[in-house]
């Protein structure tokens, strides 16, 4: 699925909104100057990993010329392979840790290391950590963890 940037401004929060916890609490705009970024987005369900790539997206990758991909892991395995694609894009997998086979896990981890697009910024959204294969989240192929924690009573806006 790509979404055309102005289908999504009803999921789209000020980036300050969101209640993170992370070995980098915001992603560096070097990010753009970078071919593949791998990005981990995890906490509990409700808690904002979605609609946190949707306001990174609107608020600074839009306007750099990516385009936003939502996908379900699946549907990431099924992309075309041609690494001649002259876009950028961020591609967003849902729901990472519902990977079912060690064979599916591989083809993850070997999407990951290659793109077809000419810059990539893949997020993976998980809610459980511990079905990870530590593979996966090794730097160079997740190179961000962002933790998304409960918002507190007193936050909710």
């Amino acid at each position: 699925i790509v979404i055309p940037p102005h289908k999504i401004t009803n999921r789209v929060f000020p980036l300050e909104t969101f209640n993170i916890k992370a070995d980098c609490t915001f992603i560096p705009k070097s990010i753009l100057e970078e071919n593949r970024v791998g990005i981990l987005c995890f906490g509990k369900p409700g808690t904002g990993k979605t609609s946190y790539v949707y306001s990174l997206y609107h608020h600074l990758l839009k306007d750099e010329g990516y385009i936003l991909l939502i996908l379900g892991y699946q549907e990431y395995l099924n992309l075309p392979t041609n690494p001649n694609t002259p876009l950028k894009a961020v591609v967003l997998v849902n729901d990472a840790d519902s990977i079912e086979t060690e064979e599916n896990r591989a083809k993850v981890l070997n999407r990951l290391e290659s793109s077809i697009f000419k810059k990539t910024i893949t997020f993976l959204t998980v809610n459980d950590t511990s079905k990870l294969d530590a593979a996966l989240t090794r730097k160079g192929r997740i190179d961000y963890h962002l933790y998304f924690e409960e918002f507190e009573s007193h936050q909710d806006g």
